[in-house]
């Protein structure tokens, strides 16, 4: 599934593959009405690639808890078919579970490298905003999903990793803190009222669960001035539910 009208490109520029990665699980659906024209959509001010450029990046992982079913290769008594058994179904299952992803980061030149053996992929040179992101992505997965590797997110407005982690838990989500990352389950968001620390990375991840659920608040929505003004007004156009 691919949207490329304007609105979508820019918000993915401000959340660094997130409306991207959203299109490609299902998470965000464009009504057919809602699609703006160019000439109406709104202006992104100049400051938002100058800020992007100087937001931190590292390479991290995305681990997928999705286990292959190796019962079929265990019951097959010639060694050498049960090994051929047991790496096809890995791969299986590997590029069922990260084939979405994969479509994204190679639609937006994003480098990373997949590893079938232990369901996981290296982005390469990922942005902080794309990790913190995926924590709400995780929310709507088929399994438990860790993102390690980006320790540096600490470091931000606020702590990125420790912030995300509570605040997902605010909204009833079984969410874990590691020292590089985070572990998120999958579950319902209940309605709630996040906190933003006055880092606007927070306030767009965070909002982007107004898509998919209701009741879902912003406090001190408007930390995203620094980057992004027009941000809400604009999710909204994309059918967010998100209020402030």
């Amino acid at each position: 599934m691919s949207y490329q009208p304007l609105l979508l490109r820019r918000l993915g520029r401000a959340l660094g593959l997130a409306s991207a990665v959203l299109a490609a699980i299902g998470l965000l659906v464009i009504p057919a009405e809602a699609q703006p024209s160019q000439s109406g959509s709104s202006k992104i001010e100049n400051s938002l690639a100058a800020e992007l450029n100087t937001e931190g990046s590292a390479d991290f992982y995305v681990e997928f808890a999705e286990q292959a079913d190796l019962s079929a290769a265990s019951a097959i008594a010639d060694w050498n078919q049960r090994g051929a058994a047991v790496v096809a179904a890995l791969r299986r299952t590997a590029d069922a579970s990260q084939s979405d992803v994969r479509k994204q980061l190679t639609a937006t030149e994003t480098a990373y490298q997949a590893f079938w053996v232990a369901n996981t992929v290296l982005v390469r040179n990922g942005s902080d905003s794309l990790a913190q992101t995926l924590a709400a992505v995780a929310c709507f997965g088929s399994s438990p999903t860790r993102v390690r590797g980006i320790g540096f997110i600490r470091g931000k407005e606020t702590d990125r990793i420790g912030a995300v982690v509570t605040e997902l838990r605010r909204a009833g989500i079984d969410a874990v803190e590691h020292d590089d990352g985070f572990t998120v389950r999958p579950g319902t968001p209940e309605p709630t009222s996040f906190e933003t620390y006055d880092d606007h990375r927070m306030a767009m991840s965070l909002a982007l669960l107004g898509l998919r659920v209701p009741g879902i608040r912003i406090r001190q929505p408007g930390c995203v001035a620094k980057t992004y003004p027009a941000y809400f007004a604009d999710l909204a156009r994309l059918g967010g539910t998100t209020a402030r």
